[in-house]
């Protein structure tokens, strides 16, 4: 853990370092259980750089190299990644393991894989799942449904992209993909690093997974881990802090001309509003003046969009997570002409949206679920009384643990309809 890499701001953009070898490790060198004060001189250049975070990011080799499989071999944009560090949020930031006294230890290796105790013999309590037939080619589904024409393999491939509750509405929807839910080989895809499980890759890499194992197993005696003293726990901790760097590295912003306000439909509709205050998540001082922001001292630039929803039959939502809860960061809206392209309203987050269609419908308003400086959720409400006015885009159950202020569900309503929507973004959602 004495080796690092610096992500660090030149007058050419953004840079990466080679890795640095280093005498020791600082930061463990801050979690050690010593009654002498900590010598701040011996720690060197590196722990200076750390702190001055207007200019460089400190990595563990070991961390970057974790960080970069989140990325499946894709470029990491360094400029951006810079950006996203500045905003990295304090509950994401490196923190000890809490033992049963509470009392603080060494950060976890990141590299180092714990042990699950029993995790073979829990897996033989479930009754395996009855395998049927898929490949053959009298099976019903390989010729009533669109997906019936594609290989197993193709549709297993397809598969593995979807989270597994989003499978579960497919399969539901699709006689061809259900076969998928009884092969093992679907349930392994579960555990690779962007699955639900990615925080267990290991239990797949490992020379002794070649053997047979009952993976749908394993995910479901690994659905709760949530003692905060647990090493698991503290690996998940940081698969989630890598997954929601490469989520906001990924994040699409619209482009500068549709992010000008529309004047005139700024002018010509009544208005109706859902906002929050924003809120800081920068955990060091970026600027010199406080009375700009109390805890950075630097300036927050908001984006503020207008779209109107003429010849729009649908959005898709775009869902950031974040620990225990969600952001809504932005919308694609649809357009009702096939050769137009989207509008892209606030950011986009591929891979992470929820498609809303309107079916002809008349668009009312939303439901808004309204957190600590952000809008967490949305429900769509139509002119009928349909299954996808109660359903909600985004979490609602979940709750930040250092938040100070209550949620708030408010109704944006028009009985004529929407025509347009405004919406404020800071850095990466939905204010």
């Amino acid at each position: 853990m004495a080796s690092y890499r610096a992500v660090y701001l030149t007058s050419d953009g953004t840079q990466l370092s080679d890795v640095a070898v280093t005498d020791f490790d600082w930061l463990e060198e801050l979690f050690r259980d010593s009654p002498s004060p900590l010598d701040f001189e011996k720690f060197g250049p590196w722990f200076d750089m750390a702190q001055d975070r207007e200019k460089a990011f400190l990595f563990h080799e070991s961390c970057w190299s974790a960080l970069i499989e989140h990325f499946e071999n894709r470029e990491v944009d360094l400029n951006k990644l810079f950006e996203v560090c500045k905003n990295i949020p304090g509950s994401a930031g490196p923190s000890g393991i809490l033992d049963y006294g509470r009392e603080r230890k060494d950060p976890w290796h990141p590299l180092e894989r714990p042990i699950i105790q029993g995790i073979e013999d829990a897996t033989k309590k479930l009754p395996k799942a009855k395998r049927e037939n898929i490949y053959s080619s009298n099976n019903p589904t390989s010729t009533t449904h669109c997906f019936g024409l594609l290989a197993i393999e193709i549709r297993l491939e397809i598969a593995s992209y979807l989270s597994t509750i989003d499978f579960f509405s497919l399969r539901y929807a699709s006689r061809a993909m259900a076969p998928l839910f009884q092969l093992q080989s679907f349930w392994k895809t579960r555990f690779r690093v962007n699955g639900d499980r990615g925080f267990l890759a290991y239990l797949a890499e490992a020379p002794q997974s070649r053997e047979k194992k009952n993976w749908r197993s394993i995910y479901h005696c690994t659905a709760r881990i949530d003692e905060p003293h647990l090493q698991l726990w503290t690996l998940r901790r940081i698969w989630r802090h890598n997954q929601w760097l490469a989520f906001r590295c990924s994040m699409v912003k619209a482009l500068d001309d549709q992010s000008s306000s529309d004047n005139n439909l700024l002018s010509e509709l009544s208005w109706k509003e859902a906002s929050t205050k924003m809120r800081c998540d920068r955990t060091c001082r970026q600027g010199q003046d406080r009375t700009t922001c109390r805890s950075c001292w630097a300036y927050h630039y908001a984006v503020i969009q207008t779209v109107s929803l003429q010849n729009i039959i649908g959005f898709a939502v775009s869902i950031l997570p974040e620990r225990t809860k969600t952001y809504i960061t932005g919308f694609d809206l649809i357009s009702a002409d096939a050769g137009a392209q989207n509008i892209l309203f606030g950011y986009r987050l591929p891979g992470k949206q929820i498609a809303i269609n309107f079916r002809g419908q008349k668009l009312r308003g939303f439901d808004v679920f309204l957190g600590d400086g952000e809008i967490q959720a949305i429900r769509p409400i139509f002119n009928t009384n349909t299954d996808t006015d109660t359903r909600w885009i985004g979490d609602i159950e979940g709750k930040c643990d250092y938040s100070v202020t209550e949620t708030i569900t408010t109704q944006l309503i028009s009985e004529d309809g929407i025509k347009a929507i405004l919406g404020k973004f800071d850095m990466l959602k939905d204010v």
